[in-house]
């Protein structure tokens, strides 16, 4: 069996796309992780497949899934779009750009740009409440996560600022 493998930060910048052929799920839990915490875990299929599940379990992450399954052709434009269509996505420390050289590769990438999508405006909503705060940077992404988590935005700000106070 072959698995695709993509990651993207909680900025929506491509950290990397793989695909492995005859792997353990340690394995491609081990790969995962050595990106950082995983949040997230999508699948581009409405039903998500056992290993999804056990993934995400496994992970301790939420699982995004479609509200139906995405078709190849959906697949191939939301990925030429997103990873052709605005530059500014991309991570300044990943050149070239990190495209799918195939169809598994293709197929992570399209459901983890379906999953970031889903959180997109939340996410940016963080990082403007954020600023207009004053909270520090490196703790932006912790709000995210508690939102992804569904906590409220508000309750998660609140939460984080709490823990700088003396």
């Amino acid at each position: 069996m072959t698995v695709g493998v993509a990651i993207l930060d909680l900025q929506g910048h491509i950290r990397g796309v793989d695909s492995f052929k005859e792997v353990s799920r340690a394995e491609i839990t081990k790969h995962i992780i050595s990106f950082g915490r995983a949040v997230l875990i999508a699948t581009d299929v409405h039903q998500p497949p056992k290993m999804v599940k056990k993934m995400a379990t496994a992970l301790n992450s939420r699982i995004y899934a479609p509200y139906r399954d995405l078709a190849v052709n959906a697949k191939n434009e939301m990925v030429d779009d997103y990873v052709y269509g605005d530059r500014s996505r991309r991570s300044r420390d990943t050149a070239p750009v990190l495209a799918p050289q195939n169809a598994h590769e293709r197929d992570a990438l399209a459901a983890a740009i379906q999953g970031y999508k889903n959180y997109q405006k939340k996410l940016e909503q963080i990082e403007k409440k954020a600023i207009d705060l004053g909270l520090p940077l490196e703790l932006v992404d912790n709000v995210k996560i508690m939102v992804i988590n569904e906590v409220p935005i508000t309750k998660a700000i609140n939460a984080t600022l709490e823990k700088l106070k003396p």
